[in-house]
């Protein structure tokens, strides 16, 4: 059987890459989507257990639960910053730095979300 690496898809009629040859990639791209997953797995979690903190367990089941259903990732950002900072006792600079890649990560969605509710031209 041929390694798949030697395989290489079609091209689309524009010329861009199909989102199967975006995804085919090495062992180091691999472990770079791991660490990403297991990154938003902990921030997921650290949020959870902050929101549990400041608010109770069954809000923050709602809020957790809520947040994944409707794609919210403040409420991430907001339970991950409340975890690092009051449970792990953290500085409010070391908290920030956790939360703030989730932010990055966010940011573009946010814009891109106000773009869209602009009002186009008749």
């Amino acid at each position: 059987m041929p390694a798949l690496t030697n395989w290489s898809m079609p091209r689309s009629p524009a010329g861009r890459r199909s989102s199967i040859e975006v995804i085919k990639g090495g062992w180091q791209q691999r472990l770079g989507q791991i660490a990403i997953i297991c990154f938003i797995a902990f921030v997921v979690y650290a949020a959870a257990l902050g929101l549990e903190i400041w608010f109770g367990s069954a809000i923050a089941a709602v809020l957790v639960m809520g947040s994944l259903i409707f794609r919210l990732g403040v409420t991430f950002v907001i339970g991950a910053f409340l975890c690092a900072h009051f449970v792990w006792g953290w500085t409010l600079v070391y908290a920030t730095l956790f939360s703030a890649p989730t932010l990055i990560l966010l940011f573009p969605h946010l814009l891109a979300d106000l773009v869209r509710l602009k009002p186009r031209p008749a």
